[in-house]
């Protein structure tokens, strides 16, 4: 029986909670700016799900993860493939968002190419978050390695 019912299971999990766009560890892996192996489907949406079953879903060996963000930040994402997915500078700075909140990842910041990030995209959109401690984070990451015009 076919449970996806012909969908791709990251166009499903996009459906099942809305608005919502693919993002972090999913999008850079898509991106090949790290390499997680991960069969998980992370999500950003603004729908505030109450409790852990709603926000993590798991069908047919499928992990559907939704992270929640105030309007403000629900942004830089674009349709791609039937789909709505983080730029990859947007990707990464959600990445790096929820990381600092004190969600867990199976990926180190380390392990993403920040060298391949468009620098100025980054800085723009980190623009939009209000917290200083969290830009100056972000920075700090971007600059670390050497990444041109950090």
């Amino acid at each position: 029986v076919d449970r996806l019912h012909g969908y791709r299971p990251e166009i499903l999990g996009q459906r099942w909670v809305g608005p919502c766009y693919l993002s972090t560890e999913s999008a850079l892996d898509r991106y090949e700016l790290c390499q997680t192996g991960m069969m998980d489907f992370t999500y950003v949406t603004t729908t505030l799900l109450a409790g852990r079953a709603r926000a993590v879903r798991v069908l047919d060996g499928y992990r559907f993860v939704y992270r929640h963000v105030r309007p403000h930040l629900f942004f830089g994402f674009r349709p791609e493939d039937g789909l709505s997915m983080a730029d990859p500078e947007n990707a990464a700075i959600d990445f790096l968002y929820f990381l600092k909140k004190g969600q867990r990842s199976v990926l180190s910041p380390d392990e993403i190419a920040r060298e391949k990030l468009n620098v100025s995209r980054f800085r723009q959109y980190l623009r939009r978050f209000r917290q200083r401690g969290f830009q100056r984070y972000a920075l700090a990451w971007l600059a670390e390695r050497g990444t041109a015009g950090a």
